[in-house]
């Protein structure tokens, strides 16, 4: 092997590890969208996601509204960095080979 092999094998291994932490910290975020429903005149929020083929929504208090906006937010972000990731993964399988 090359040194240019072994950069990138190390770059491989670096970027795997990367994503396990990634997808990890996903798994530990709330799923879903906030949506909001005006009900005789008051306004409440509900965590909405998809289970099942079918909708399913959570009251959530106002008072947690902002911290679950956050954290649907950073999914969203962490959900991003991780295609990225695997899409930079695919080119340095590319490169090296299947064997990294």
């Amino acid at each position: 092997m090359s040194i240019l092999d072994d950069v990138l094998k190390e770059e491989y291994d670096r970027m795997s590890r990367i994503s396990e932490n990634i997808v990890s910290e996903i798994e530990s975020l709330p799923k879903g969208y906030l949506s909001e429903k005006k009900i005789n005149g008051h306004v409440y929020h509900y965590l909405q996601k998809r289970e099942d083929g079918k909708v399913k929504s959570r009251y959530i208090k106002e008072q947690d509204v902002e911290s679950y906006r956050v954290l649907i937010r950073r999914r969203k972000e962490l959900e991003e960095s991780l295609k990225n990731l695997e899409r930079e993964k695919k080119k340095v399988e590319r490169v090296v080979g299947k064997d990294v």
